[in-house]
C-alpha cells in the first residue's frame, strides 16, 4: 500500500491512476492518502474521499472502516493516549520509531499492529514491511487480510504477528550471527 500526503482533493484521480499504471501481476500498489490528525495522521488506504480532507477524525476513521474494500489506520502515534478508538495501529514506523524494534508501549490488547516507514528518501526503504501470504494478488484479498491481522510486521532480525503484543517487560533478544 502507498499512501501520500494529500492536500488538495484534484490529486486523488492522479493517485489512483498511477498506482493503477505501475501495478502488475507480480506488483499490486494499492492507493492511499495520509492527513493529519492531531499529533499524528490517519492513512486511508483503497478510499479517497474529500470527506477526510475536510475533518480528518474518528469518525472518518471508522467511515473508512466501514467499507470492505478499505483500511484506515492511525499512522506514528507517539502516546497511547491517542489509541482510543483506534483498533488499526502504526506501531512502528522506522522514521518515527527507530528501525530496529517495535515502539512496545504502543502495543494494546487485541489493536491490530502495523509497521510502516516514511519513504522520503531512498535510506528509508527496507528499514520494515509487512509480509502476509495470499492467493490471489488483489485489493480486496490484500485488505480483507490487513483488516483481520493476518500478517506479520518484520525487519531484517524479526517478524511479530499482527495482533501479538509486547511491553517493556517482554524484552525482544536479538542473537546476530557473524
Amino acid at each position: 500500500c502507498l499512501t501520500d500526503h494529500l492536500e488538495k482533493q484534484s490529486n486523488i484521480s492522479k493517485i489512483r491512476k498511477e498506482c493503477k499504471e505501475n501495478s502488475d501481476s507480480q506488483l499490486k500498489i494499492i492507493p492511499g492518502i495520509e492527513v493529519e490528525y492531531k499529533d499524528s495522521h490517519i492513512l486511508s488506504i483503497n478510499f479517497l474521499d474529500k470527506r477526510l480532507l475536510t475533518k480528518p477524525s474518528l469518525d472518518t476513521y471508522n467511515l473508512v472502516n466501514s467499507k470492505p474494500q478499505s483500511l484506515a489506520i492511525l499512522a506514528h502515534p507517539n502516546k497511547k493516549r491517542q489509541l482510543r478508538g483506534f483498533k488499526h495501529v502504526e506501531v512502528w514506523n522506522a522514521k518515527h520509531h527507530g528501525s530496529l524494534a517495535p515502539k512496545s508501549s504502543l502495543f494494546i490488547k487485541n489493536n491490530i499492529n502495523f509497521c510502516g516507514l516514511d519513504l522520503h528518501k531512498e535510506t528509508h526503504f527496507g528499514k520494515n514491511w509487512i509480509e502476509m501470504k495470499v492467493s490471489k494478488l488483489n485489493e480486496k484479498e490484500i485488505i480483507r487480510k490487513l483488516k483481520k491481522g493476518d500478517f506479520k510486521i518484520c525487519n531484517k532480525f524479526f517478524c511479530i504477528g499482527a495482533k501479538q503484543t509486547i511491553s517493556n517487560r517482554n524484552k525482544i533478544i536479538f542473537i546476530l550471527k557473524i
